[in-house]
């Protein structure tokens, strides 16, 4: 029985995904009736195209009856001879003024990517369709968004596609019922405190009644966003704006302009990362003070300035925390920071002048003592009284005047002495502890590994 999906994806994986014999297409699979349509067409094209299709489910955890869901959506897949593939989703914590929901969403496109990348897709396809983009335009109005957000739902971001999302709710309905399957049935989709399902079942209904067209009115409306968006994106990239604006640069364009730029630049660079008002208002703080740049943008990016220019970047793994002891004198290997600390004694005649400097200091004797030393990273509530200072300091503040990087400061091999931390490599020396002119004492050194 002829389809009206298969001229569409015949057309989107020719056109603007391509797909050759021999390529793999992961489809995101919750066994619901979108998703199960989607599968059912691709599998035809697959078999078309000579190409191989396989079903990811993402058990996100969040109620009761979501594995009884992932063994449904298991069967479904057997019934189909599709390949199927399960990830479980652990708790994801909320970012500030993030909802539970939207976590478990930036967390299962997570595993979604992991699980495509694992198989050797090409891409990862979900079957969003034009009620969706509906949905989603409607939301973004009523939050106030800007021509980035009216643009909706994106037919190709990356690797994932949307080839169904300018085909009505409808269609794929009816691609459901001609395959005689059961759909899995999802009783959270109903869930009327959930904005999203709100807008689906009370909004446009509602909205509909009046204006029947009002779907097909906000799907145009997305579309002309996008057509914006990309004009922009065109003035902002001759204008030398785009990828990486200069600081003096962003500084001197209105803060509407600022912002808009902001926006298109990060949604060209980490589609993740949140779009959140308050985000913006501390950058433009920050650019106003004209220090450097650092702000969390959520979904694990990060806007910082490098060279002169504001650039996102995804921060490395976190350090795990690590604490040694030194015997003295002694030679230590800390593999976390991928360095080494040597300990030497000196006399008062030899070696370099008993002062700090950068990655080298030397600890007066007498207080120090025959050790051990206690080699860590930083702990929450560190402090200490720097050489200098008239009191104690948090480390922190240590440092950001020391202008160590974010990214490097779970690294830092902090000394300690008697539980008090005496030595930060690089930023500073606790007062009372420098070896006096003339006077022996260990010689502390970090060097690479």
């Amino acid at each position: 029985m002829p389809s009206h999906l298969d001229p569409v994806l015949e057309r989107f994986f020719t056109e603007s995904a391509p797909l050759a014999a021999g390529d793999r297409l992961a489809i995101a699979f919750s066994g619901g009736p979108d998703s199960l349509a989607l599968l059912l067409a691709a599998e035809r094209f697959a078999r078309r195209r000579a190409c191989a299709t396989f079903a990811v489910h993402v058990d996100h955890r969040l109620d009761p009856g979501s594995a009884a869901r992932a063994r449904e959506a298991a069967s479904l897949a057997r019934q189909l001879g599709v390949r199927f593939v399960l990830t479980a989703l652990a708790p994801e914590p909320s970012a500030p003024g993030e909802s539970r929901e939207a976590a478990a969403r930036r967390g299962r496109y997570r595993e979604l990517e992991r699980a495509r990348a694992a198989h050797g897709a090409r891409w990862l396809a979900t079957a969003h369709h034009a009620g969706d983009q509906a949905e989603t335009v409607a939301l973004r109005l009523a939050q106030g968004s800007t021509w980035a957000g009216l643009a909706g739902i994106r037919p190709l971001l990356g690797t994932l596609v949307r080839p169904l999302l300018g085909l009505p709710r409808e269609a794929l309905a009816r691609e459901v019922a001609a395959s005689g399957l059961s759909s899995v049935i999802d009783p959270t989709n109903r869930d009327l405190r959930l904005r999203r399902n709100a807008v689906r079942h009370r909004l446009l209904p509602h909205l509909t009644a009046r204006e029947p067209e009002i779907t097909a009115r906000l799907a145009r409306l997305a579309t002309a966003a996008a057509f914006a968006g990309a004009a922009l994106d065109r003035r902002f990239q001759a204008a030398g704006l785009l990828p990486a604006p200069t600081l003096p640069a962003l500084r001197a364009l209105p803060p509407a302009v600022r912002r808009e730029l902001l926006r298109r630049q990060a949604a060209a660079t980490a589609p993740l990362a949140g779009r959140r008002v308050s985000v913006f208002a501390d950058l433009d703080r920050q650019l106003a003070a004209g220090g450097r740049i650092g702000c969390d943008a959520g979904g694990g990016w990060r806007w910082t300035s490098q060279a002169g220019r504001l650039v996102l970047v995804r921060p490395a793994a976190p350090t795990p925390g690590f604490s040694y002891t030194l015997l003295l004198p002694g030679s230590l290997r800390i593999r976390e920071a991928g360095v080494r600390l040597r300990a030497v004694l000196r006399d008062g005649e030899e070696g370099s002048p008993a002062r700090v400097s950068g990655w080298r200091a030397r600890l007066d004797l007498v207080r120090a003592g025959s050790g051990p030393l206690e080699v860590r990273s930083r702990r929450a509530g560190d402090r200490m009284r720097p050489e200098g200072s008239p009191g104690r300091r948090k480390l922190k503040e240590l440092l950001i005047d020391g202008r160590i990087p974010l990214s490097e400061r779970d690294r830092l091999p902090l000394v300690c002495a008697g539980g008090e931390l005496v030595w930060v490599p690089g930023v500073a020396l606790a007062a009372g502890w420098r070896a006096g002119p003339g006077k022996p004492g260990w010689d502390l050194e970090v060097c690479e590994a």
